[in-house]
């Protein structure tokens, strides 16, 4: 007999572009938490955000927290060209994390 699927809580999403300018303002991303009929839940929720496969010194980055938003702008040249994952989890681990790959550019 085959286990019964765990039932899903929603879906998590990272709403953002995929690229970063140099200069740029501030970019800002969102989790939005959605339950199993498509409501967005996300002012019951506080997120967690974490950059991973970054192919730098992430400390270059400006960025900051504010419960569902990650705020990030860049001002180091050197970095124009590489990438990183923002990930993103709800605080008690009730949803599948979100990613996004992220491009740092130039104009």
């Amino acid at each position: 007999v085959e286990p019964e699927p765990t039932p899903s809580i929603g879906t998590l999403t990272i709403d953002g572009l995929k690229n970063l300018y140099l200069n740029s303002p501030t970019r800002t991303y969102r989790a939005k938490y959605k339950d199993v009929n498509g409501n967005d839940v996300s002012s019951n929720y506080t997120s967690v955000w974490t950059i991973t496969n970054a192919t730098f010194d992430t400390s270059k980055l400006n960025y900051w927290v504010e419960k569902n938003e990650f705020y990030v702008s860049f001002e180091d040249e050197t970095l124009v060209g590489k990438t990183f994952t923002l990930n993103v989890v709800d605080s008690n681990g009730l949803y599948t994390p979100a990613t996004k790959s992220i491009s740092l550019l130039e104009w």
